[in-house]
């Protein structure tokens, strides 16, 4: 069974779905899931041949860890929605963070910068993986070095290993 609850901004540029799964069928029973999205009606469209915005982030939480699963372009413009994202699940009792870029087309540096940022948040006392494996998201970072200070995986079910997850997480979208 699934309880839905919906909230969509005045201009209707932002919606927050939170959903709670009271039965695994596709998730662990327990999972809560959030679900962010911006459309492409939003501040962005203000900027002239900005194109469609194509960015998610899905928020699960799964044996004490809070997974990010993100979707689409982090750019100048989709960045704070990440940095959102990333601050609500760093205010949870988890102290442990996946960030899912695997779904991931684009990763600038100001999404670069929103990963370092959460690095910093969440250490020492907490835990912070990056899973990315793509062209577009683990190569920039290694390019750069953010593999020597980040922990970048390879796929979410490695990530859930290492950071004591006993059973990996289902993608929900």
């Amino acid at each position: 069974m699934w309880h839905n609850q919906r909230w969509c901004s005045p201009s209707h540029s932002l919606t927050v779905l939170l959903i709670r799964v009271e039965s695994a069928q596709l998730v662990p029973e327990g999972t809560t899931i959030v679900q962010t999205q911006i459309s492409s009606n939003s501040a962005a469209s203000r900027f002239q041949d900005h194109g469609d915005i194509d960015f998610s982030v899905v928020t699960a939480v799964h044996q004490g860890m809070t997974i990010l699963s993100v979707a689409g372009d982090i750019d100048l413009l989709t960045a704070p929605r990440l940095r959102e994202a990333v601050t609500a699940a760093l205010v949870s009792e988890s102290r442990c963070l996946i960030i899912d870029l695997t779904q991931t087309k684009f990763l600038s540096s100001s999404g670069m910068r929103v990963l370092i940022d959460a690095h910093n948040a969440i250490s020492p006392t907490g835990h912070l993986g990056i899973v990315a494996d793509g062209p577009a998201t683990s190569r920039p970072m290694k390019l750069i070095g953010l593999d020597q200070i980040l922990t970048i995986m390879p796929t979410l079910d490695a990530a859930a290993s290492a950071f004591g997850g006993s059973r990996a997480m289902t993608r929900s979208h």
